[in-house]
């Protein structure tokens, strides 16, 4: 593991619970999160908001992928 992490790359996080862990970390700049089904992502937020939620996270936003620091592209990475 990197001792001092600013970037992180999630592939395939449509629960965005991943997100949320990467977060915790105020260390954290940047993270591009790669997702190919959009519908995943919201399904996500709507049914396991628990997963996702970052309200328990000092100073981050309600829900992860609103945070300023994520950018969420949803596409095919193999293709």
């Amino acid at each position: 593991m990197h001792d001092d992490p600013k970037r992180v790359a999630i592939i395939d996080g449509g629960e965005s619970a991943m997100l949320h862990e990467v977060l915790k970390h105020d260390m954290i700049k940047q993270c591009t999160m790669v997702e190919i089904d959009e519908l995943m992502v919201m399904t996500s937020h709507k049914y396991l908001k628990e997963w996702s939620a970052c309200s328990d996270i000092v100073g981050s936003v309600e829900w992860g992928v609103d945070d300023p620091r994520v950018d969420v592209c949803y596409k095919d990475v193999v293709a």
